[in-house]
């Protein structure tokens, strides 16, 4: 693998600035789909991914143990991994809007 090619797979945390644009644009889609959706994973999962943003959670067992759905998990596991530098913020919108 050439210089180029493993700048491609370096992580870049987001700043803060895109943390909160991300946060905002979570609790935007939020807004648009819960007027249409009851669904629990689709509550678990949104709230969940947005405490984690908010309170810049980047462990994984500092997720919380009460998501019961897979897709509240996945989305969870998403918001670590972008706090990370290891998911865009493109991905992890696009796997909440998805998954839930």
């Amino acid at each position: 693998m050439n210089s180029s090619e493993q700048k491609d797979f370096e992580n870049v945390s987001p700043t803060i600035d895109d943390i909160e644009a991300t946060a905002a644009q979570l609790q935007k889609d939020y807004a648009e789909k819960s007027a249409t959706r009851q669904e629990d994973a689709f509550e678990e999962g949104y709230h969940e991914a947005l405490r984690i943003l908010v309170h810049r959670v980047q462990q994984y067992t500092d997720i919380s143990p009460a998501l019961k759905s897979d897709a509240g998990k996945a989305v969870a596991v998403m918001a670590v991994n972008y706090l990370n530098g290891e998911c865009s913020r493109e991905a992890l919108l696009a796997g909440a809007e998805r998954l839930l």
